[in-house]
């Protein structure tokens, strides 16, 4: 697939010698107005079906970037791989894909989409698991109180989902199936997990079901399990058969590479801090305590989120400078700012492990009622690790789930604009 057919673009003037001159350059390139949204694509195709996860890049998008930017058998990296659209693509298009995240559940499910398994294999030990774990249909797992499950499962669906796991386990103590089937058959479990929650499955934070809405949902475990498994045994069977992923734990901050080792890095990052933005451990902490994590480890994995931590440096931003100014006279707190200098250390890990592209795709902001211009921060931040931006698209987030404006006035939680900006960044 070819980038440029989807869409109209500006080639910048090359860059000047004077800094002021270079900076307004770079920052000029953001009145280039691009549409690049993919409305009524495909979303859904090959691995990308078998497990949601929250504000993921577009498959699509993914797919594009992939294949315009990095030769075949060149190596990608998305150290904020999520939910694995960059690894899919890299994957099915003989990429070499590694990824690392902060979260246990983004480093599973960005695995196991993007890695080869047999369809025998896997048609075996999902059929073994769904028999089994309704012959065998005895007793809930327990959990701790402060858990608090009874509030987003039905009685009924805890004993089911107890049933299967128990049994998922016990293969896994057992050594009945590889280490990739085990953890597909994890996979299948956890999207599950999230199909029959009392929660609303079209938004970022856990909301239970209204009254009339709840009167209305009678989820069935098993089916679920069934239609999940059947989802993993066909798409990922479906990949080349050569290709596997390499994905850990690992805060962007602190990336575990050698320098320059990868071709090039494509990802997006999160818009803003959990504190204010999209709560990607609130969205999968259940699926996590099911698949054997503790509170603690939850909590323990939020503790590394950028923003997080409190890091005494200077920031070479002037657009972020101007934005801190605002905040602080209207509220005078600054703890939101520590999302962008970890941010800042993140971005000099990418550079450092890189040796042609850094892809970045976010959005604005706001916070406070004040805007905040990631992408033209991310630019400035980036100019002073030496690289500088080739080019510059954007596109509409006709579905991406993000919160939006909404409550900003009353509670002052954080929002996003339905725009992101695509960075195609190169060391000067």
């Amino acid at each position: 697939m070819d980038l440029m057919r989807h869409i109209k673009y500006k080639i910048p003037g090359k860059s000047r010698k004077l800094e002021i001159a270079h900076v307004k350059e770079q920052t000029d390139l953001f009145n280039v107005g691009v549409n690049f949204d993919f409305k009524g694509s495909d979303t859904q195709y090959s691995t990308h079906a078998i497990h949601t996860y929250v504000a993921a890049m577009v498959p699509p998008l993914a797919e594009a970037l992939v294949t315009t930017y990095v030769p075949r058998d060149e190596t990608v990296l998305d150290p904020f791989c999520g939910g694995g659209a960059v690894l899919v693509e890299c994957s099915r298009y003989h990429r070499k894909a590694f990824g690392s995240d902060i979260n246990p559940l983004a480093v599973l499910v960005s695995k196991v989409k993007s890695t080869y398994v047999d369809r025998n294999d896997l048609l075996e030990a999902t059929r073994y698991v769904a028999a089994t774990s309704i012959r065998n249909l005895n007793g809930l797992i327990s959990f701790p109180k402060n858990y608090n499950l009874e509030y987003w499962f039905l009685p009924g669906t805890i004993a089911e989902l107890s049933s299967i796991i128990r049994v998922i386990k016990k293969c896994e103590v057992e050594n009945k199936f590889s280490n990739d089937v085990l953890d597909a058959l994890k996979v299948a479990f956890s999207s599950t997990v999230r199909d029959v929650m009392l929660t609303y499955r079209n938004e970022v934070r856990l909301r239970r079901l209204e009254p009339n809405d709840l009167e209305k949902f009678h989820p069935n475990v098993f089916d679920r399990f069934n239609h999940r498994s059947t989802l993993i045994v066909d798409r990922i069977s479906g990949l080349p058969k050569s290709v596997r992923s390499r994905v850990e734990i690992a805060p962007v901050q602190h990336l575990p590479y050698e320098n320059k080792k990868f071709h090039s890095i494509i990802c997006s990052p999160p818009y803003g801090d959990e504190r204010n933005g999209v709560s990607y451990l609130q969205f999968s902490k259940f699926m996590l305590y099911w698949l054997g994590f503790t509170r603690e480890a939850v909590i323990e994995s939020r503790n590394r989120t950028l923003g997080s931590s409190y890091v005494d440096i200077e920031l070479p931003s002037t657009t972020l400078e101007k934005v801190h100014h605002i905040i602080q006279k209207n509220n005078g707190d600054n703890r939101w700012i520590n999302f962008y200098k970890e941010y800042f250390l993140g971005l000099g890990e990418m550079t450092r492990v890189t040796r042609e592209k850094v892809i970045i795709v976010i959005g604005n902001r706001i916070l406070k009622q004040t805007v905040i211009e990631n992408g033209k921060i991310t630019v400035e931040l980036m100019k002073h690790y030496g690289f500088s931006l080739d080019k510059h698209f954007q596109r509409t987030l006709p579905s991406k789930r993000l919160p939006r404006l909404r409550r900003e006035l009353n509670h002052g939680f954080g929002g996003a604009i339905n725009k992101e900006d695509i960075l195609v960044f190169s060391e000067k």
